[in-house]
């Protein structure tokens, strides 16, 4: 009800429904294809629900935004990967609920400030080191394990626990997977 009565009282935008379970509002949001869907995350299947509608094809202009009370890690990634344009907790006042609608409505994401710092630490946390670079960087130029050990003045298993850790933070698991990546993302040259 909340976020019903922000949307009446501002000028240009208009709630066209209003369904307390996501799965039977598909019907009524296939129909009336509107700019802007909202979501409460307290709903149980609203991931399986929400990649259905936000990312399928039936109705692809529409944007998303989900309410939630403090999500964590895994449904932020989860409604990241749904296709959702914003995330605000359900403590948002009045303003910033606005805000988030009209700049969703823009074509911008928009997080609120708790899941906006879970994403930077995750992006941080994914982010390679220094050295993580340098390594890949000699991976790139066709260096063995035992040739980066040596142009870092490193041990053998600290430039594999470097790989891993690469591996694991670009998402490969190959060596020529995680230079390719490295270079589609311009994180080094060849």
């Amino acid at each position: 009800m909340g976020v019903i009565s922000v949307v009446h009282n501002e000028r240009g935008l208009t709630v066209v429904g209003d369904e307390p379970r996501l799965a039977a509002a598909a019907d009524a949001i296939e129909s009336s294809s509107p700019d802007l869907i909202i979501f409460d995350l307290q709903n149980g299947d609203l991931i399986r629900d929400l990649t259905r509608l936000v990312r399928g094809d039936r109705i692809p202009a529409t944007k998303a935004i989900v309410v939630t009370a403090a999500s964590t890690d895994f449904e932020i990634a989860q409604c990241i990967h749904a296709g959702v344009n914003g995330i605000i907790c359900r403590n948002a006042n009045r303003s910033e609920m606005v805000i988030a609608i009209r700049e969703v409505l823009d074509g911008r994401a928009y997080y609120c400030s708790h899941t906006a710092g879970k994403l930077a630490k995750d992006i941080k946390s994914r982010s390679l080191t220094g050295r993580e670079l340098e390594v890949l960087q000699f991976l790139a130029r066709g260096l063995s394990n035992k040739e980066i050990a040596k142009r870092l003045e490193i041990g053998v298993g600290t430039v594999k626990t470097h790989l891993i850790n690469i591996n694991a933070k670009l998402e490969v698991t190959t060596r020529t997977e995680a230079v390719i990546h490295g270079i589609r993302q311009r994180l080094i040259t060849i």
